[in-house]
């Protein structure tokens, strides 16, 4: 709290204020490298399963067959790898057996959404 007599600058309220709130400014700026590292960590563990899940899904929108997902020991969205892995396996399925595993010749969008359909339900 700032001490009753009434600064008579700037500069002695910045004095005062730096004297009664050092250790405030101390500790966060301690901090910030420790939050900072934190954030990106956790930020990469979520954004790197994303960026595997959108290279798969431009590889299968191109009519390749995809191999199943498997995330980093400290990755975040499991739940989601199998979800995916579940519709990689189908999606694998109906390009096999849609006789298209030539990888320079896409399936047609709508035959594959028919075809995955009619396999989920």
């Amino acid at each position: 709290m700032l001490s009753s007599t009434h600064p008579q600058s700037l500069g002695q309220l910045g004095s005062m204020l730096w004297q009664e709130h050092f250790w405030t400014f101390a500790l966060l700026t301690a901090a910030f490298p420790i939050i900072f590292r934190d954030m990106v960590k956790t930020t990469h563990r979520i954004a790197g399963p994303l960026v595997r899940f959108e290279r798969l899904l431009t590889e299968m929108v191109r009519g390749k067959r995809v191999e199943r997902v498997q995330l980093r020991k400290h990755d975040m969205l499991f739940e989601l790898q199998d979800a995916f892995n579940e519709f990689i396996d189908v999606y694998n399925k109906q390009v096999e057996s849609a006789g298209k595993q030539d990888e320079s010749t896409p399936i047609g969008e709508r035959e594959l959404a028919g075809q995955l359909d009619e396999s989920l339900h």
